[in-house]
């Protein structure tokens, strides 16, 4: 089983490091970049969307999501798509109810988000 952290747009992969380290599960962990599954993408939520799930569903186990933020919607929203891959779901601060004019700060934050070149 694999273990998927994702983090919200105000964090980074690293964010979950101690986190992951104190778990049990610590090598089949990971943690997420969301900038790098917008590489090369627009900045929607659509897009961010298809390349998470495209992502998970590489895995061939069942996995274990914890999001923080918008972390926590894009599992939520996996899960619901998803209902037989997703053994667990840890969500944090997730919200129910997306909110237009946050949608639209965010989208406007991907676009400022610097590309990582390697």
């Amino acid at each position: 089983m694999k273990y998927l952290y994702l983090h919200g747009l105000g964090q980074k992969p690293d964010s979950w490091n101690r986190v992951i380290k104190e778990t049990k599960v610590s090598k089949s962990s990971c943690s997420l970049s969301l900038s790098e599954l917008l590489e090369r993408k627009s900045a929607t939520y659509k897009e961010l969307y298809s390349a998470f799930s495209s992502e998970c569903d590489k895995e061939k186990e069942e996995i274990v999501l914890c999001g923080l933020s918008l972390g926590a919607v894009l599992a939520l929203n996996y899960a619901i798509d998803h209902p037989d891959k997703v053994k667990a779901l840890v969500l944090i601060a997730a919200q129910y109810k997306m909110p237009r004019k946050l949608l639209k700060v965010q989208n406007i934050l991907f676009h400022l988000m610097p590309i990582r070149i390697q």
